[in-house]
């Protein structure tokens, strides 16, 4: 966990575009999760740095 705090979290603030996928179903516990997420069961989540002028559809 220290790795991702202090090597990939500040790299979110560096881009200038950042794709996040969040589940649908319950993940919760990840010791009884049998299969990643579908593409059915979450969706994906874009943020711009400025998104001035910027439509997504």
């Amino acid at each position: 966990m220290p790795d991702y705090v202090y090597c990939i979290c500040p790299q979110f603030s560096k881009t200038h575009v950042n794709f996040q996928r969040m589940p649908t179903v319950d993940i919760s516990n990840p010791f009884t999760a049998r299969h990643i997420p579908a593409a059915d069961e979450s969706f994906v989540v874009i943020r711009f740095s400025n998104p001035a002028g910027i439509d997504v559809p």
